[in-house]
């Protein structure tokens, strides 16, 4: 565990320097910060350790060790809980807390030594010239991302002082809201209200890669490389949008330095990351590197069928039909819920659905194919819950998405029939499949419920890895790990502990570098940090869902 916990310091620390020398200087004074309040615990016989309260906070801000013990009985904590002696550690931790402590003193004078900074002078270059060319940047306009907050502060700094602009707007999660209207007056192409120009550069985290108007920039400089591929593509499509007048995105991008990326593989795994998006979805434009390859590569392949290969062909046909006949797109995409038709089963592609081919059909081929007998039908239903279709006929199962999408497929030139005398029918099916949503729906609900009390120890694991990790991360990454840590500990999903504890098992097997973990941490984040509703509502939601779309062969 000291080994892989070795490996995640060494890669968030690489990470903040290629960050900035600011970031990277902060992390060494906080770690040594760290370190002598620690030495000083063992020192006074008071070691806390209580992730709950941000001990080396409160340390940092001058309260002594037994007001802090204090602080935490009056939260209700537990004072055995909470407070260790120096007996209670091994011999060797003392020395080894010293040993850091001067190690990481040593780094710090040697650092502040330090103040040339090439990187932000080639950013300052580039402001002076290429970054505002009228041509390039028509608007005048200019966004900057980093991941790092200090790197954000650091910059917003350093310009003002260097180039003497009041124009550099800087946001970060604590300012965001405060900030909402002067960000879209600045820079929202979509603003409804006067422009203003009072900030031609806004400088940010990635706070406002999703959900907020750029657009009125056309330029982008990515500080340091994002570590999700996918948050790249967001920070794009903030100025990437609807009512941009420029004529071209230009993006910017600070590789990290050779020496760090031999130790984190930033550069490489990005690549693969957002060559895999090309791959699969046609991309035509680089956006990272100029080693990304565009145009060549086959959406599928046709050698191999699988699963996946059929769902990338889908995506491919919908795609097709957005580009070339997007009134169809937009006439499908708008279709009321609860829409059906009837549709005679020679239609159905029976021999080789994947290939398109239209045959005649028997009653006989089309039971072998549905495994039903007609008429029947297929029913898309949906709630908060689950998503699900359902094949009804003489018995009535649940299909698999591939499933489905073949039987729902038709071509362009395919009329529905009139459901006559079998409107009851349908009708009759498209119940029986609702009935049969609630019953799975019921059934999961009672499989979770018997879960629940074996799950207790799980959640304790789950939360410990949490605090075990929260001290790797910046403000956000915190924020992240502490809203799931109040998930787990309400259990409300038991899923969520699971996923955890997988992460933290494999974790200790392979050691992770710190960004990957908070990828991983950030995508269960937007999974189950959702508002909670009461027991009543949850019951009601298991057995409640929408017909989306329904279809009867004939």
């Amino acid at each position: 565990m000291a080994d892989s916990l070795a490996s995640i310091y060494q890669t968030h620390m690489v990470k903040r320097l290629e960050s900035s020398f600011d970031a990277f200087k902060k992390s060494l004074h906080t770690l040594l910060d760290a370190t002598k309040g620690m030495i000083k615990m063992f020192e006074e016989d008071k070691v806390i350790i209580a992730p709950d309260l941000n001990v080396k906070k409160l340390q940092a801000d001058g309260m002594e060790l037994d007001e802090i013990i204090e602080l935490a009985i009056g939260k209700g904590l537990d004072q055995k809980e909470i407070l260790f002696h120096a007996a209670d550690f091994l011999p060797d931790f003392l020395p080894m807390l010293e040993y850091d402590a001067e190690v990481l003193d040593k780094l710090c004078k040697r650092w502040e030594k330090v103040k040339s900074d090439p990187k932000l002078e080639l950013f300052i270059t580039m402001l002076q010239g290429e970054l505002f060319d009228k041509k390039k940047n028509p608007g005048g306009k200019l966004v900057v991302f980093s991941e790092s907050v200090d790197t954000v502060n650091y910059l917003e700094k350093e310009l003002k002082q260097r180039l003497n602009r009041n124009d550099i707007l800087a946001v970060c999660a604590k300012s965001r809201n405060r900030l909402r209207d002067t960000i879209k007056a600045n820079f929202d192409a979509k603003y409804k209200k006067e422009w203003h120009n009072d900030y031609n550069i806004i400088i940010t985290s990635d706070v406002l890669a999703e959900g907020v108007n750029l657009h009125r920039a056309n330029v982008i400089v990515n500080y340091d490389s994002p570590w999700n591929a996918t948050r790249l593509m967001q920070r794009i499509g903030r100025v990437n949008r609807i009512g941009s007048t420029a004529n071209a995105i230009h993006n910017y991008m600070f590789y990290p330095s050779d020496p760090g990326d031999a130790i984190i593989s930033l550069k490489k795994n990005s690549l693969i990351k957002l060559q895999s998006f090309h791959s699969a979805l046609g991309e035509d434009t680089r956006i990272f590197s100029h080693d990304e390859m565009v145009h060549e590569f086959k959406l599928f392949n046709a050698d191999v069928r699988d699963e996946t290969d059929r769902s990338l062909e889908l995506l491919s046909e919908v795609r097709a039909l957005h580009d070339t006949n997007s009134a169809l797109y937009r006439k499908i995409k708008q279709l009321p819920p609860k829409s059906r038709c009837a549709r005679v089963s020679e239609r159905l592609n029976l021999n080789n659905p994947t290939q398109g081919t239209q045959c005649g059909a028997t009653e006989a081929s089309v039971e072998m194919r549905l495994g039903e007998t007609l008429p029947c039908t297929v029913s898309y239903l949906s709630s908060p819950q689950k998503k699900a279709y359902y094949l009804v006929g003489k018995t009535t199962r649940e299909l698999s998405f591939l499933e489905a999408a073949d039987l729902f497929h038709a071509e362009a030139d395919e009329k529905a029939v009139p459901f006559g005398d079998g409107l009851q029918l349908h009708y009759e099916q498209v119940q029986k499949a609702l009935a049969q949503y609630s019953l799975d729906q019921q059934s999961e609900a009672q499989e979770e419920k018997l879960k629940i009390g074996s799950k207790d120890n799980d959640a304790k694991k789950a939360a410990a890895f949490l605090r075990e990790i929260r001290p790797l991360f910046d403000d956000e990454g915190r924020h992240t790990v502490d809203r799931l840590k109040q998930i787990v500990e309400r259990g409300t999903y038991n899923q969520l502990a699971d996923a955890l504890n997988r992460i933290s098992k494999k974790q200790k097997k392979e050691p992770l570098p710190t960004i990957k973990i908070l990828e991983q941490l950030e995508e269960l984040d937007k999974r189950y940090s959702q508002p909670e509703t009461s027991t009543a509502t949850k019951q009601v939601a298991l057995t409640t869902a929408d017909i989306i779309l329904s279809e009867t062969f004939i």
